[in-house]
């Protein structure tokens, strides 16, 4: 597979396990940090790109799905 579709399959994963799973909400770093090393790239790579919020909240970071509203 092509390394940028594969990378715009983990993405879309992602985006299902936030849309779904997690429905909205914050999700703690340490059930994130299971997944393969591409899957943490493209991770960091929505978080960059403002799809995936993040916030520390006392030593725990957690993480919530989030459109860009500057894409709107």
């Amino acid at each position: 597979m092509d390394r940028d579709i594969e990378k715009r399959h983990i993405a879309d994963q992602i985006r299902v396990l936030f849309l779904t799973t997690w429905a909205g909400k914050w999700v703690a770093e340490n059930k994130l940090r299971q997944q393969n090393r591409l899957w943490s790239q493209v991770f960091q790579e929505l978080v960059k790109q403002n799809f995936i919020e993040k916030k520390q909240d006392g030593i725990t970071t957690k993480y919530k799905w989030k459109e860009p509203l500057d894409e709107l």
